[in-house]
């Protein structure tokens, strides 16, 4: 586990070494990503926080160490000994700070935090040109289906026949299943009329 993920020094937060190869840094990046999203949703708070916040830094340091040019220039922060952060340096040096280290920018998809909350979505206007939008809505909610009801009647008549009436087995299954029975011919016959 990496201990310093709010450093500048990308090195240090990836547990890289500062001459490390391309193919290294590609390396280390790829398996603390696919770590880090095997365990997103870790029980445990602090874990869970921690693999965000590598997420987070992943993409700046994808960006910034594979691109020779952005790479130059974090190690001449790194050389310079700068008190800032990496964009206050570049900004001072009259660089771009375009790929700055708080930005979400380059490697695979970030994917949001699981702790924060869903951007909730208004409801478009009705239409005044369909004809749906003048219709008024004349039910009442969802019709329960006629079987569900008078199987799920059905259990509960055999459930209280036995554990409330103490009634043996074979009658409080017939008392079940004449429930059943009798509920599904009046469901139909009420669809009938």
């Amino acid at each position: 586990m990496l201990s310093n993920l709010d450093s500048d020094n990308l090195y240090a937060a990836l547990g890289l070494e500062r001459d490390a190869s391309e193919s290294a840094v590609r390396e280390q990046i790829g398996g603390l990503y696919r770590e880090a999203l095997a365990n997103a949703e870790h029980r445990d708070l602090r874990m869970r926080q921690y693999y965000e916040q590598l997420l987070e830094v992943l993409p700046r340091g994808y960006n910034i160490l594979l691109d020779t040019s952005k790479r130059a220039q974090h190690d001449a922060y790194l050389d310079a000994g700068y008190e800032g952060s990496f964009e206050q340096y570049l900004e001072q040096q009259g660089q771009k700070t375009d790929y700055g280290l708080r930005e979400r920018e380059g490697l695979l998809e970030v994917r949001s935090s699981p702790l924060a909350a869903p951007t909730p979505v208004a409801a478009p206007p009705p239409d005044p040109q369909l004809p749906s939008a003048n219709v008024e809505k004349t039910t009442s909610g969802l019709a329960p289906q006629p079987l569900l009801v008078s199987v799920g009647l059905g259990i509960l008549a055999f459930v209280v026949a036995r554990g409330v009436l103490h009634v043996p087995l074979a009658t409080a299954a017939g008392i079940a299943l004449l429930v059943v029975v009798a509920l599904a011919v009046i469901f139909y016959l009420r669809q009938r009329s």
